[in-house]
């Protein structure tokens, strides 16, 4: 019988939920979920054909979804007294999840936890936003073709950064992260040996900067370096990634975005879901 350990951060969430409300107002917890599954086979009784072209790391989706994904969370949020007269909202999120591949659904069991941070809401003169912990940071996509282009924090084993500081025209969101890749096997004269190599990346986003009324620019760039590994024979590996989107609403009754980006050495990530950097 399969047994799943509970890391420390369950106890965490158990013991914040538990704590009195420190709040002049209710506090709230709310509860999120995402389950996606199917039930279908091919002619010849194998599992189901998802469509994807041969060597495509993206696949459109169609409604013939043959993995199973669930996520299941709680946003608990509250307000902190700093002082007498100030107090600073709080949010705390949760989230398990479990994903099982193309013919090995039978197993719904729950198995990691992307997503645990701590938030404190509108600080300061310039209302900006401060977190810590692990997240879904601002992940952007091509929803339909099931393709993440920008998605720097899913899988990252921790971070912290500033959202919606306000700088001119625009909102400038500042983010730090650190990575762990385990099993990489060594080099050269090392290569029976298996480790783990860390990386540290800062993610900086210049948003919302209106060209006109139904027309904004965003900024992104991007400083990764892999850190030294002596037992593994890799040395440090620095890169780096830059880009900008152009957002247009009202476009002949609909909306467009145009992205351009650029990437190299260490900014080049593993995955679509994997912002570690390239072996």
């Amino acid at each position: 019988m399969k047994t799943n350990k509970f890391p420390p951060m369950y106890f965490t969430l158990c013991l914040l939920l538990t704590l009195p409300t420190f709040s002049k107002a209710e506090s709230t917890t709310d509860f999120h979920g995402y389950v996606r599954s199917s039930l279908s086979m091919s002619q010849n009784g194998n599992s189901q054909a998802v469509f994807q072209a041969p060597g495509a790391q993206s696949k459109y989706r169609l409604g013939n979804e043959s993995d199973t994904d669930i996520e299941l969370a709680i946003d608990h949020r509250s307000k902190l007294k700093l002082t007498d007269d100030e107090w600073v909202d709080t949010q705390f999120f949760f989230m398990v999840d479990g994903y099982k591949t193309q013919g090995d659904s039978s197993d719904m069991s729950l198995s990691g936890v992307p997503q645990f941070y701590i938030k404190f809401l509108n600080m300061g003169s310039q209302k900006m936003n401060f977190w810590v912990g692990r997240r879904y940071y601002d992940r952007l996509s091509i929803h339909m073709n099931d393709h993440f282009w920008l998605n720097a924090g899913q899988g990252a084993h921790i971070g912290a950064g500033l959202d919606d500081w306000s700088l001119g025209n625009g909102n400038l969101n500042l983010a730090l992260f650190r990575y762990e890749d385990k099993d990489v096997d060594g080099l050269g004269s090392q290569s029976t040996v298996k480790g783990l190599l860390n990386s540290t990346a800062l993610d900086a986003r210049y948003k919302a900067l209106k060209l006109n009324e139904n027309t904004q620019i965003n900024f992104w760039l991007n400083l990764t370096s892999r850190h030294k590994n002596e037992s593994l024979n890799y040395d440090t590996k620095n890169g780096y990634g830059l880009g900008l989107w152009l957002e247009s609403e009202k476009l002949f009754e609909g909306s467009n975005t145009f992205v351009a980006t650029y990437r190299k050495g260490a900014a080049m990530v593993q995955g679509l879901f994997n912002a570690r950097p390239i072996r």
